[in-house]
């Protein structure tokens, strides 16, 4: 992947769409290595270039920006990934709206960046509407709907709302009724 990405660059230069594209990919590599600090300064030159290149609001761009997010909480710059996190939901809102899959992805992104702060309540509310919203687009049994679910359990158990997660894992066929 490296050496794709090295020959991109020489080949359609830095800013080229194709060669920020190998780099994004390169990056996702790194982070699922648990390589977070490399991925994050790829994913923060590949996020600077594509602004440049193709715009704040372009789907690439806000990509990057989403990638550039799980990389700062990762490293734990939470202060910025939270800003980051912010600014790419309003803009994914603005221009794809509010149940656009990419959309809900950001919210989630947001969302844990408020629980690695400890700002539970707020993160619930995030993810609360995330998962209704990908249970009506996606259904209940996608796997970002699944990994919604398993989020706001996170949120409820750091709230100490057992009630809540009781009724929500019956709902989702995690437990059986009855069960404690």
């Amino acid at each position: 992947m490296k050496a794709r990405l090295a020959h991109r660059h020489r080949t359609l230069g830095l800013d080229h769409p194709d060669s920020l594209a190998v780099a994004n990919n390169l990056a996702h590599v790194l982070r699922r290595r648990g390589r977070f600090e490399q991925a994050r300064r790829l994913d923060e030159d590949t996020f600077r270039r594509r602004r440049e290149v193709l715009g704040a609001d372009h789907a690439s761009t806000l990509s990057s920006a989403n990638n550039l997010v799980v990389d700062l909480a990762a490293v734990g710059a939470h202060d910025r990934a939270r800003r980051l996190a912010e600014d790419t939901l309003a803009r994914r809102r603005r221009v794809l709206g509010d149940s656009h899959p990419d959309t809900l992805s950001s919210a989630n992104n947001l969302a844990h960046v408020l629980r690695l702060q400890g700002e539970y309540e707020e993160a619930r509310r995030l993810d609360d509407d995330t998962l209704r919203r990908r249970e009506d687009i996606l259904g209940e049994n996608h796997p970002d709907t699944m990994a919604s679910a398993n989020n706001l359990i996170i949120d409820l158990l750091e709230l100490g709302d057992s009630e809540r997660i009781r009724r929500l894992e019956e709902r989702m066929g995690r437990s059986e009724p009855g069960d404690q």
